[in-house]
């Protein structure tokens, strides 16, 4: 088949391909297309959409949270930075009270005075089932429980 040269007329298409019907699967592959794209813009306008959003803030609650110490001080130590996630019973302060301080020392003090006493009575004990003086005379001025180690003794 050569090159042929056609006229105008012969480039019209001609009037039986416009008669000519369209088979049945076209219009099955049409139809599939176009309820595929009635379904896909359905399903996009009323599906909910998640938006990310990347930002900089600060969260702060609606109601405010106090932290109080049960005595008077200075803080000392801060153990939490602000906006730290804490949870209850965490340490968030150290706080350094002189009243606290001087409490300990006093209390440390009646401990150590109250253990001498103990170990005086224990000494006392033993001198009553020895029946013994342990106690001297010349060392802290105990002459107390000698004279009631003999009253009872005498009971």
């Amino acid at each position: 088949m050569g090159k042929q040269i056609k006229t105008l007329e012969q480039l019209k298409d001609s009037r039986l391909l416009y008669e000519k019907k369209l088979p049945r699967f076209g219009y099955i592959i049409s139809l599939t297309v176009a309820l595929l794209l009635v379904a896909v813009t359905v399903w996009g306008i009323h599906t909910p959409k998640t938006y990310v959003i990347k930002s900089t803030g600060v969260i702060q609650s609606n109601n405010k949270n106090y932290v109080m110490s049960p005595y008077t001080g200075k803080i000392s130590e801060m153990k939490a930075s602000e906006g730290a996630v804490v949870e209850k019973g965490d340490v968030l302060f150290q706080v350094q009270s002189t009243d606290l301080n001087l409490q300990v020392t006093q209390l440390e003090e009646q401990k150590k005075s109250y253990e001498m006493r103990a170990a005086q009575f224990q000494k006392l004990v033993k001198s009553i089932k020895d029946d013994r003086n342990y106690f001297d005379l010349t060392a802290e001025g105990v002459t107390v429980h000698s004279v009631t180690s003999n009253t009872l003794r005498d009971a």
